[in-house]
């Protein structure tokens, strides 16, 4: 092979590394950012089965912090989780969690009944609830979302977490275009390996 040939090879080389690239940042898109991980807790779901960070790894998870008796921003955010449910109804790699920030009134019990009135659809939006001092450093530690004046007023923003425990993304419940982001960071995470 002479230099001119060796030369046009590596240059067509290059050139299909780089379209290579390309095709799969525009296929994928960036990637999220991987913003903490989450520490290991211990937590009891809407069953009172025990629930860890070891059941967030099955899949991505969107996560929040609420209340059963709620009369502020609570309704809103399970309304805007439950439009999430139903959009994504049919992937089985992202499910929904929301954990209590009222764990003195919020039994398994409670909280299943409070799914159901919600429209939660059971294993694909579970509820957990604990040890208030552990959900409290949960929050705080783990999801990096203030907790100091619980019950009564608590973080609005879901979290988005993959399926290694990795926190992907905050989004204001609040907010419209947040969650217009929020749909399209999940279908980002889920073509991705961590998703």
């Amino acid at each position: 092979m002479n230099g001119k040939t060796a030369l046009l090879a590596i240059l067509v080389g290059l050139a299909l590394a780089a379209a290579t690239i390309q095709i799969s940042v525009w296929v994928s898109g960036t990637p999220l950012p991987i913003m903490s991980k989450l520490p290991d807790f211990h937590l009891i779901d809407q069953d009172g089965a025990p629930f860890s960070l070891k059941d967030l790894t099955e899949t991505a998870t969107l996560v929040d912090f609420v209340f059963t008796r709620c009369m502020g921003p609570c309704p809103m955010m399970a309304l805007e989780m439950g439009k999430l449910q139903t959009k994504f109804a049919d992937s089985p790699n992202i499910r929904f969690l929301s954990i209590s920030v009222d764990p003195t009134n919020d039994s398994p019990k409670t909280l299943t009944e409070y799914g159901a009135s919600i429209g939660a659809i059971p294993g694909k939006w579970n509820f957990a609830t604990g040890d208030g001092d552990s959900i409290v450093a949960l929050s705080e530690k783990g999801f990096k979302l203030p907790a100091s004046t619980w019950p009564a007023e608590h973080s609005t923003r879901f979290v988005l977490v993959d399926k290694k425990g990795q926190i992907r993304g905050y989004y204001e419940s609040t907010d419209p275009e947040w969650m217009k982001t929020l749909v399209k960071d999940i279908g980002r995470l889920l073509r991705s390996k961590e998703g």
